[in-house]
């Protein structure tokens, strides 16, 4: 059999919040790469207390992050030097968020009962990915990695240490290395690329509709968004496709490229 597969997703409960102050998520009016400085004018960095060696981040793009070097005046910061500023494509990153140095790199279990769970389940180099302030995660954006798994015996709760800075206001999903969602595709027909409301691609074997895969992109920003994004989807996907069936052997599987986030459901 021809399959393609996504990770497999888990949902990581009771997370405490890691965010700082007013900065859950905001949006940056300028960022010069030359002198490293942030500009967001409707900021207030002075008065909300943000300090050198905060980290700030794009919360839907874990690759895009730097320390608070100096704080300017209430709407200019500058940065150490890295802050990653536009997505491999081009496109701008226009959101940030900002997290104290303790808490950046790590998630918080809230319960010592959830926190066993955790503490048996999840290991390093497991992935974990962030939904994001506006939950719009897709195509490997904002994942990062388990680089320490720890119990914090003051409190009796579990600690993950990542080695990318991760919002958990909305919550985390976790993926475990082997665990995989499988598409067969040897039967399939034809499939087809929808850009309503919601970017998806369904797939029709022997004139029934078996499935449709989501990059939970959800209530697109723009038409320029959508389209974006449901271009990326169909690349992705017709690339595993065609790998998967053009590979020698009888049973072959691909995993579709930067698919952590990305979901699917059986149409009966």
């Amino acid at each position: 059999m021809k399959t393609v597969t996504l990770p497999y997703k888990y949902i990581v409960d009771d997370v405490q919040p890691n965010m700082f102050g007013s900065y859950a998520t905001k949006t940056w009016n300028d960022y010069d790469p030359a002198t490293r400085v942030l500009t967001s004018n409707i900021s207030a960095f002075v008065s909300d207390g943000v300090l050198p060696g905060m980290v700030l981040f794009n919360p839907e793009d874990s690759n895009s992050w730097a320390t608070v070097e100096t704080v300017d005046s209430e709407t200019e910061i500058t940065l150490t030097p890295g802050f990653i500023y536009e997505s491999d494509g081009g496109t701008r990153l226009g959101l940030f968020s900002i997290a104290t140095a303790a808490v950046a790199f790590k998630q918080y279990c809230t319960d010592t009962d959830t926190s066993k769970l955790w503490w048996a389940n999840y290991k390093v180099g497991d992935r974990v990915q962030s939904q994001g302030q506006q939950v719009k995660t897709s195509f490997n954006k904002a994942v990062a990695t388990i680089v320490a798994m720890e119990w914090d015996e003051v409190n009796d709760l579990a600690v993950m240490t990542l080695d990318k800075p991760l919002q958990s206001t909305q919550g985390i999903w976790l993926y475990k290395d082997g665990d995989v969602q499988t598409l067969p595709i040897e039967e399939v027909e034809y499939f087809t690329l929808s850009r309503e409301e919601e970017v998806y691609m369904q797939f029709i074997s022997a004139g029934n509709l078996d499935y449709q895969v989501y990059p939970w992109l959800k209530e697109p920003a723009s038409n320029e968004e959508l389209l974006s994004v449901s271009e990326e989807l169909k690349d992705k996907m017709v690339d595993a496709v065609q790998e998967a069936l053009t590979d020698p052997w009888p049973r072959a599987s691909a995993m579709v490229k930067d698919s952590y986030g990305m979901d699917f459901v059986f149409v009966v």
